[in-house]
């Protein structure tokens, strides 16, 4: 590999940012991180992932609410919120990767976390709304009636979550050092273009 030991992306729902990274790992025969990394938090604070997950989904509205988050969490009090304990817990987590291992993680943040990095290629994928339409609903089995909500939705939280925890704008894309339309490129050429970059000296 080149001078990019770490790929981060970020992705608009439904347009296959995932499939994107698990693919370039593959490539670069080196680990994929995105769900693994919410596991790893949950096992540290012994708490259950859907509990972490929940917390991502609402993200961070009040201190009673966090309050009550943490009495059903099993999560403990120490002056941080509930989802700032979790953030914290999981940046820790995407530092170490970064610092021991080359990798690939996929959301979580870590575009953000690792801004500061110079071996950090950080990308946003991005589809036309036909093709997450129909990605969402043929891959992910979401209804016709429905789709358009749940694109929305799903953006939204993801847009609220990078905005919460880093002091930057999830859908600003002068912060990535590459944007692509993966529903124009297609998979394999997205994952071209990011190996090139990756392998470049």
């Amino acid at each position: 590999m080149g001078k990019y030991r770490i790929l981060t992306i970020e992705r608009q729902y439904a347009s296959s940012g995932l499939a994107v990274g698990e693919a370039v790992a593959k490539r670069l025969q080196i680990p994929c991180y995105g769900r693994e990394i919410l596991e790893m938090t949950a096992k540290r604070m012994n708490v259950q992932p859907e509990n972490i997950e929940h917390m991502e989904e609402t993200a961070h509205k009040s201190l009673l609410y966090d309050l009550a988050l943490l009495a059903q969490s099993g999560l403990t009090g120490n002056g941080l919120q509930a989802d700032r304990q979790v953030f914290l817990e999981e940046s820790n987590i995407i530092k170490e990767l970064a610092m021991t291992q080359k990798c690939v993680i996929v959301g979580r943040c870590a575009g953000g976390i690792l801004r500061e990095r110079k071996d950090c290629l950080r990308v946003f994928i991005y589809a036309d709304l036909k093709n997450r339409i129909e990605t969402a609903t043929k891959k992910y089995g979401v209804s016709q009636q429905t789709v358009l909500n749940v694109l929305k939705q799903h953006d939204k939280r993801r847009s609220s979550f990078y905005k919460n925890n880093t002091e930057y704008i999830w859908q600003d894309w002068t912060g990535y050092h590459l944007c692509l339309n993966s529903g124009m490129l297609g998979i394999e050429k997205c994952v071209d273009l990011i190996v090139n970059i990756m392998e470049k000296e």
